[in-house]
């Protein structure tokens, strides 16, 4: 399996443009370090997943998206 990793400031949100934002979820092996945010519809708008740094450090990411996973390291740094 493919290991993929990101480092992401801890003023910055990492953002996912994908398809059907809505219908993606994630697991943080450590919600101290980041926190997930769903996307969807808003209203007037639509929103993309993403991740909100919360403090330093690093952590397990698994997206899952109609039964598939992608799962990365992130750095907050």
């Amino acid at each position: 399996m493919e290991s993929f990793e990101v480092a992401v400031p801890l003023t910055n949100v990492l953002v996912f443009t994908v398809p059907d934002p809505d219908k993606w979820s994630a697991s943080v092996a450590d919600p101290t370090i980041v926190s997930f945010t769903p996307g969807g519809n808003q209203g007037t708008y639509t929103t993309n997943p993403g991740l909100k740094p919360l403090k330093k450090g690093t952590t397990i990411v698994t997206l899952t998206h109609n039964g598939a996973t992608i799962a990365f390291t992130v750095t907050v740094d």
